[in-house]
This record gives structure tokens, C-alpha cells and sequence, in this order.
């Protein structure tokens, strides 16, 4: 991992069968986590966390949101 300016940057080196799924895979998520990174800005540290928990821990929250996810989050969860 390289950090510059507040950026962390990771290096993945790809020697595997499944690489373009793999790169997809972390394309989507570089993507994803460069989308929230400027709207959560706006948030308070309270909905950041109630986000970040909601996001990871959804599966088993059958759906629901945690209490203090801001309305804007809702295009995270939409698929």
C-alpha cells in the first residue's frame, strides 16, 4: 500500500486464472469507494459509520438500514 497527499493507493499484481474477473471486481469497488468518498464528505462521523456498518452488515440486516444512513446513501443500496 502507498500513501501520498491523504491517497492510499493499493498494488495488486494479477497471476491467476480468473484475472479479468478479478480486475472487474476491483474496478467496481475502486469506483464505488471513490463515489462515496465524495458524498460522505458531507456527512457527520456518526452517518459515515451508520453507512459504512449498514453496507457491510446488510446481508444479515435482512434489508433494513441502520438509524442515521443519509437519505443520499439510497443509491448505494439500489444495486
Amino acid at each position: 500500500m502507498l500513501r501520498h497527499a491523504g491517497q492510499s493507493t493499493v498494488k495488486v499484481s494479477l497471476q491467476h486464472e480468473n484475472s479479468e474477473l478479478l480486475i472487474q471486481a476491483i474496478t467496481k469497488v475502486s469506483s464505488m469507494l471513490q463515489r462515496v468518498n465524495v458524498i460522505a464528505k458531507q456527512w457527520t462521523s456518526q452517518q459515515r459509520w451508520a453507512f459504512l456498518l449498514t453496507l457491510i452488515f446488510g446481508h444479515w440486516l435482512g434489508g433494513k438500514r441502520l438509524a442515521g444512513v443519509p437519505a443520499q446513501a439510497e443509491v448505494f443500496f439500489s444495486g
